[in-house]
């Protein structure tokens, strides 16, 4: 075992009451997280068989000191998205019932809705946000000094009174994705790795590294919650836009699948690795509506319509313990349809969002990390590459030129 915990439990239907009357915990776990659960001073992780409950706490106001302390020393299990976890947590249940003295029927009811834990000299308290087959997912609500003595089931329950007013604010957040927000939203921040020889195993080096953030190697970040890898292949229609006789970037369009388009627009006058982006979804658009959509939609701008590619994309998301950042690490390769020999194969790094209930915060250092842990994967597996901005922008206006000038 290696980190302490205490955990509330409470009927969830009484929790979330507007008037507030079911913040008072039922019961209050106290135990030891295994090495499996993953923790920081934002986002805490418990997976399956990671928790051993040492006493249970049950509130009980009619009875002196109101509450009861009862031996557990059992393996608890939260999670219900296997057979075998399903299985164990009715076990787990049954167990607390016969020691809390509370009705089966009453513990069945029960889910842990609050954490609390001690270490780097804080203690972080932590709130539920949703579940997932990894495991259950928390995110801080508060970061004070840990006190000399160890915190206890009465300090936890008071901190979720005290807390209310917080959670309470925040309770739009507690919706399946309606927890993320964004540092600079209308930016893109993204660093490319251009592979250069012979066409890169994009899939290959996908799941090697989806397993390696999955067990551990990089202690700070887990696979992004629910949403951790992504496999995308779609045809691509790029025009580029000129203001005067200077480029302003570009605007592309995907099909999708229910007959109508997704348009995105990213403004910048050179590659870089900021660029303003502009996604537009489910517009009735067809393909042969594209260039009158820019004409209307760009009225003092000139445009140049490239070649369709096809583009092949494989998505690791990835989501920091200490903020809540969530940063992509994508391999995609780009075939124009009329040359697919010809194709551009890139390793990017993206700032994404942040899963957080509070202000974002060290989005340009982690971003910087995370491009690091890139790089040096890419040299570890012995990829050759060049590291900067090159865009599929400047991709297509190179093919275009080398196709005019008969390379």
């Amino acid at each position: 075992m290696s980190q302490r915990i205490l955990l509330s439990l409470h009927n969830p239907g009484e929790y979330f009451d507007p008037t507030g009357r079911g913040t008072q915990p039922v019961i209050v776990l106290d135990g030891w997280l295994s090495s499996k659960a993953r923790f920081g001073r934002s986002t805490l992780l418990i997976p399956a068989e990671a928790l051993k409950a040492v006493k249970c706490f049950t509130f009980s106001p009619s009875e002196p000191g109101s509450w009861r302390c009862s031996d557990l020393a059992a393996d608890f299990e939260i999670n219900f998205f296997s057979e075998s976890q399903w299985t164990a947590r009715e076990r787990t249940l049954e167990r607390l019932a016969t020691v809390s003295r509370l009705t089966e029927s009453r513990c069945h009811e029960l889910f842990p809705m609050t954490a609390l834990l001690e270490f780097g000299g804080q203690a972080v308290f932590y709130h539920y946000l949703t579940s997932g087959p990894r495991g259950l997912l928390f995110s801080a609500v508060r970061r004070d000094a840990a006190e000399t003595s160890a915190a206890t089931h009465e300090t936890l329950a008071g901190l979720i009174q005290e807390s209310a007013a917080i959670v309470l604010d925040a309770h739009q957040c507690f919706n399946h994705t309606g927890w993320f927000s964004k540092w600079e939203p209308e930016i893109e921040m993204e660093r490319k790795y251009t592979l250069k020889g012979d066409r890169a195993d994009i899939w290959k080096l996908s799941r090697k590294l989806y397993r390696a953030i999955a067990d551990g190697a990089y202690p700070r970040y887990i696979p992004e919650f629910l949403d951790e890898y992504q496999v995308w292949d779609f045809e691509n229609y790029m025009f580029e836009l000129f203001s005067g006789a200077q480029s302003d970037g570009y605007i592309s369009f995907i099909a999708q699948a229910d007959g109508r388009m997704t348009a995105k627009y990213k403004r910048f006058q050179a590659d870089a690795e900021r660029r303003y982006e502009d996604l537009q979804v489910n517009l009735e658009l067809s393909l042969d509506a594209l260039d009158a959509y820019v004409r209307s939609r760009f009225p003092n701008h000139s445009a140049r319509r490239f070649p369709a590619f096809r583009r092949k994309k494989i998505d690791i998301k990835l989501e920091s313990l200490e903020t809540g950042n969530v940063y992509g690490i994508y391999f995609d390769m780009c075939r124009p349809q009329d040359d697919p020999a010809s194709s551009l194969c890139q390793c990017e790094v993206e700032y994404m969002r942040s899963r957080i209930l509070g202000p974002i915060h060290q989005v340009e250092d982690e971003y910087a990390e995370v491009c690091a842990m890139a790089k040096q994967y890419l040299l570890d597996e012995r990829v050759d590459f060049d590291e900067g901005f090159y865009s599929k922008l400047s991709f297509m206006r190179d093919r275009v030129a080398a196709v005019g000038a008969g390379v």
